[in-house]
Order: structure tokens, then sequence, then C-alpha cells
């Protein structure tokens, strides 16, 4: 049964054709339902290529997307997650999550303000919710994650810095549920993240595509 959307009808049931090139879902209508200084919250009547129709298909759409351009697809990348690393350890944050109402570990993560760069957002970061200090030639590229394809349309960009130094000025207390930072053993965040210690996807996803870029580095 599907779930954050209001009303389902199914006009039939032949199945789809299996044409990827082939765009399966036809808007309607679309209305913005909420907004803030982040994110824009639409309702979107669609039509699926089987008949089945949903009147109120939720959209949550990050910075630096435009939602009237839905039927397009994503053309930037909307937030960073930046995962510190100093030697063999890397650092996250403990970070208190208001909607789960739970202390979880996350590396630093945030949007791209408007005519910045990704790394250069990826930099920033790793400054404002850590106090450390990273270049861009010590940054590491882990690729792409989208957050939550099925209601969010943004795309993130994964990165580890290596070499962080100390001498930054944090600024968490600006933030709200921010814990403590700490260092982890490479291999004890891989546990982490395999036990479950770890749920948030984008540092998950950045732990294990850093632990693999480690091993490939050395095999090399």
């Amino acid at each position: 049964m599907p779930t954050r959307n209001e009303t389902i009808h199914s006009a039939n049931e032949h199945t789809m054709g299996n044409d990827l090139n082939e765009r399966p879902v036809n808007i309607i209508g679309r209305k913005l339902a909420c907004e803030n200084t982040k994110l824009r919250v639409f309702f979107d009547h669609i039509v699926g290529a089987s008949g089945s129709v949903v009147e109120r298909f939720m959209v949550v759409s990050l910075p630096g997307e435009d939602g009237d351009s839905v039927e397009l697809p994503l053309q930037h990348e909307t937030g960073i997650t930046v995962l510190p690393v100093s030697g063999s350890n890397v650092g996250l944050l403990r970070v208190f999550r208001h909607p789960v109402s739970e202390w979880i570990w996350e590396a630093p993560r945030g949007f791209i303000d408007e005519g910045e760069t990704a790394t250069h957002a990826a930099l920033r970061e790793l400054t404002e919710e850590t106090g450390l200090i990273g270049t861009e030639q010590s940054i590491v590229d882990l690729g792409y994650l989208l957050p939550e394809p099925g209601l969010v349309r943004g795309r993130g960009h994964l990165f580890a810095v290596t070499d962080c130094k100390e001498g930054g000025q944090s600024e968490t207390e600006l933030e709200i549920g921010i814990g403590q930072f700490q260092w982890f053993s490479l291999s004890r965040a891989v546990e982490m993240v395999i036990s479950s210690e770890i749920q948030e996807s984008h540092t998950s996803v950045s732990i294990l595509r850093y632990s693999h870029f480690v091993k490939n580095k050395v095999i090399e």
C-alpha cells in the first residue's frame, strides 16, 4: 500500500512497457503545499502508464532544483556529505535528529549555497561543523547518492577530506542537536555501518566507498 499519497485509483491492470527511455508518469497538475528557507513541498497529480492515478503525490524539492522542472532529470547537485579523515581514522558527529527522536552518528553534511561549487561546500561544511580544515588537493570524490528518490528531488555529492587539520572555527553552536565530534578507525566505522550503529544513508555510503577507495589504493 503506498504511503504519503492520499488517493489512488486503478483504471486497469495491464503491465507497463519495458522501454526505460520513456517517462512512465504524466503530470496533470502541481500545487505548492508549503515551503521554508531550504525546502519546498509539492503535491503532484500524476497518471501512470497503466492508468493508475495519484492525486496528491508528495515531492520535496531541495535547493538548487527548480520545482517546476520535475519532468526533467536532475540538473544539479543539491547537497554534500564530507567524511573527515586523519591518518587511518575517520571523524563522525553525534547528532540528534528531531524527526526520528534519536541521537545518531553522521558525517558532516549540508546544502550547496547558490553560486558555490560542491567541493567548496564540502570544505565549508567540514570547518563549520567540526572546526577542521582541509584543502582541495586533499578531497576524495566518493560519487553521488539519491537520498530518497521516492520522495525527495535532490542529489547528494559525497566526499572524503584526507589530512584534516585543526585550526578552523566551528559554528555548531548555531545548529540544533549537534553533539560531540569523535574519531574512529576506518575498520571500526565500517563495523558500525554493518551492525547498524550507523544508519544514516549518506554517512554509511561514504564510509563504505572510502573503505573501498583505500583498499584499491593499497592494491595499486
